[in-house]
């Protein structure tokens, strides 16, 4: 495989004058995969201006002869270990040769962590896709990917103030201290997307393994789900280690 578009159209990374024309791709792929959109103009730009977010090495764009936007992918990473990529390309084009060249794109941009992550790590490539896409889960089942795990969307209207939640005896809630918490809250976060089971279903996610000295890539399953209020645009996040889930 390699990162040969059909001809006629361009590759190149984003720039900022480019955000809205690829928010409209990607408003017009969650419209069509989930009925409505999944991220606003406001959201993409904070993705974007992040300080962990390279435009030239982490993203691509692909433009149709004409000029429209038609293809995107963008890149992250967790401990050079964990990468992540989002792929979108309008319904129209997807069996037109453009997921393809940008699902090698990313492919290559998760094997230049190989060498910045810790020896003998295990390193994945997770892609996304809607459980209702069927054509692009059997496209990345053709590349070489398989469905590792599910999650489930969420979604809840407040007509009125939550209940008070009730818990157990020797927890306590509080805001976290900024230089001080950072730490804990990463290492929780980090042991709960250590379990092997699986929880939840709706979007698939599959993973291809590279790997610095192992053949397989270990499933990382999280005890986490998400979750999006009708008020609010910033949906949230729920992690708790194994330990005490049962905990109430």
């Amino acid at each position: 495989m390699t990162a040969d578009f059909p001809a006629g159209f361009l590759v190149r990374p984003p720039e900022m004058d480019d955000l809205e024309a690829v928010h409209k791709l990607i408003e017009a792929c969650d419209i069509a995969d989930d009925g409505k959109p999944d991220i606003t103009l406001d959201e993409l730009r904070t993705e974007w201006q992040g300080p962990n977010f390279d435009m030239e090495n982490d993203a691509w764009m692909v433009s149709a002869p004409g000029g429209r936007v038609v293809g995107y992918a963008d890149m992250g990473q967790r401990e050079h270990t964990r990468v992540y990529a989002l792929v979108r390309v309008l319904p129209e084009y997807v069996d037109r040769g453009i997921m393809e060249p940008l699902f090698y794109l990313s492919e290559q941009w998760a094997r230049q962590q190989i060498p910045r992550a810790k020896p003998e790590a295990r390193i994945t490539l997770n892609h996304f896709a809607s459980s209702r896409n069927q054509k692009v889960q059997r496209l990345f089942e053709q590349l070489g990917m398989k469905e590792i795990r599910r999650h489930w969307r969420m979604e809840i209207e407040l007509d009125e103030a939550p209940p008070e939640p009730h818990w157990p005896e020797q927890v306590f809630v509080r805001t976290l201290v900024p230089g001080r918490d950072e730490r804990a809250v990463f290492d929780t976060d980090d042991e709960a997307f250590q379990d092997p089971r699986i929880t939840g279903v709706t979007y698939p996610v599959t993973s291809k393994s590279g790997n610095t000295g192992r053949s397989n890539a270990r499933t990382l399953i999280p005890h986490c789900g998400s979750w999006r209020l009708k008020a609010s645009r910033w949906p949230g996040s729920l992690c708790a280690p194994t330990s005490w889930i049962a905990a109430g």
